[in-house]
């Protein structure tokens, strides 16, 4: 059995094991902090889509639109659903009052619609299915802006019932916006994170792959840290070399793997290209404009996420660099055998 002939070898061992304790703290850490946005991106993503970009109202909002429009057009004695909308406004020069109409409309846009409209003429969420609701929202929009608080007959007929025809449109094609909004729900993407789910959990035991690994080596290490093969070496210093490796490879491959993955990541942002979304713009382009456009979504989906990556990008760091300073110290010490008995003391033992 090795005594502590060459202190500073076996003071080495030691710092190697407090060297893991940070790597095992991050990892944990980071892996609490994924799991519950990871499990919670799909249900994340469609409240995202239906309340903070408001899609899950659109087509209530827009019966509403359609609704006071037409009170409006009542006050001329025009119904649309009827008559039809004219091509040019009526020669009719009777004066109402719409204050009221043009205020409730105001006030669907600046909770609701508005935000629709954004998302439906964004560079890249406003993808080809969602262009004709954008469409609609945008003349809706321009017949707003004609509007006064008292306006003659002619006026009336013609910017409430483009303001009617738009919504109806938008209402009748809902089935639509649903299966666009849908691309964005199920893309490859968010498959791709439920799918590494069960990954993520494995996470939590990856550290003590490398924490059961170190303590064979150190029965190596304590039974002399000499191979049988050679003079003076023990079998069981030989036998606990075994599992050390295999378990040294596991938890380097895996934590090596993680760590490159965040490295191209963060420096190849740009070569990853997200095909769902508008003009097939790279992931860096669709990172930086979620931010600064649609920072509540980017919050309510992602923010947590990135994180948690960012901290298990650090544990990754800490465990490959403390897994290749065991590796190296390892071999040294198999190749420089500090503890290995000389011939003499071997043959007085005998």
């Amino acid at each position: 059995m090795a005594k502590c002939e060459r202190p500073v070898w076996t003071c080495c061992l030691v710092f190697l094991w407090l060297a893991l304790v940070p790597g095992i703290l991050y990892t944990h850490i980071a892996v609490t902090q994924l799991l519950d946005p990871l499990t919670s991106l799909p249900n994340n993503i469609v409240a995202g889509f239906d309340e903070t970009f408001k899609f899950a109202h659109l087509k209530g909002e827009s019966q509403k639109v359609g609704t006071i429009s037409l009170a409006a057009l009542a006050k001329c004695n025009y119904n649309p659903s009827i008559s039809g909308c004219p091509s040019s406004p009526p020669l009719n020069s009777t004066g109402v009052d719409t204050q009221n109409q043009k205020e409730l409309l105001t006030g669907i846009f600046s909770t609701t619609l508005d935000t629709v409209r954004k998302v439906t003429n964004d560079i890249y969420f406003g993808i080809s299915d969602l262009q004709p609701t954008a469409n609609n929202l945008n003349d809706i929009v321009d017949a707003m802006n004609q509007l006064n608080d008292t306006m003659p007959c002619g006026a009336v007929i013609a910017s409430y019932c483009s303001i009617w025809q738009n919504a109806d449109t938008i209402v009748s094609g809902i089935g639509q916006v649903d299966l666009a909004i849908d691309t964005f729900k199920n893309s490859k993407e968010v498959k791709a994170w439920n799918d590494n789910e069960e990954f993520f959990v494995f996470l939590h035991a990856l550290p003590y792959f490398m924490v059961i690994a170190l303590f064979f080596f150190t029965v190596f290490h304590y039974k002399g840290g000499v191979c049988c093969c050679c003079s003076g070496g023990s079998r069981c210093a030989c036998l606990a070399l075994v599992p050390y490796i295999l378990l040294w490879m596991v938890s380097f491959l895996i934590y090596a793997i993680v760590l490159v993955v965040g490295i191209l990541t963060k420096n190849f942002k740009d070569r990853v290209n997200i095909g769902e979304l508008n003009g097939n713009p790279n992931l860096e382009q669709v990172v930086e404009h979620i931010k600064i456009a649609f920072p509540e979504f980017w919050d309510l989906v992602f923010a947590d996420m990135e994180t948690a990556l960012t901290t298990l990008f650090a544990a990754a760091f800490f465990f490959t660099i403390a897994n290749v300073m065991i590796g190296v110290f390892s071999m040294c010490e198999c190749c420089c055998r500090p503890f290995k008995k000389s011939e003499e003391t071997i043959k007085d033992k005998i």
